[in-house]
């Protein structure tokens, strides 16, 4: 099993293609109309109300799918999210201190530098 897709034979490659297809139709339709749907529940409940409703569910659908680690997962990049709204500063170096950790994972240099800074014994 492999993160990467690649396609053995022909059928293959065009039911991936068509399945791609089928899906960008589908969230085009779906968002077509949520926009509209979500300003109507917004200003049926006020901005707060709605605000706490999506948390809520949001929290449950985060728990239910990867459970407390998920939670934690999702309470740490709240913060991180939080920190140029209430610190002032900017959005770029936020998402710096995330992806810059992803990439050199997936460039392959993860565990060279697990190594160089002392994480694994």
């Amino acid at each position: 099993m492999s993160v990467i897709f690649m396609p053995t034979e022909g059928w293959e490659f065009w039911l991936f293609a068509g399945a791609l297809a089928v899906a960008g139709i589908a969230a085009f339709l779906v968002l077509m109309g949520l926009p509209r749907a979500t300003m109507k529940l917004d200003n049926k409940w006020g901005y707060r109300k709605f605000s706490w409703i999506v948390f809520i569910s949001l929290f449950f659908i985060v728990y239910g799918i990867t459970g407390i680690p998920g939670l934690l997962l999702m309470f740490v990049c709240t913060g991180i999210g939080l920190m140029p709204v209430l610190f002032r500063s900017r959005r770029l170096n936020c998402m710096a201190v995330l992806l810059v950790p992803i990439f050199l994972n997936m460039a392959g240099f993860g565990p060279r530098i697990i190594e160089a800074l002392g994480l694994v014994g």
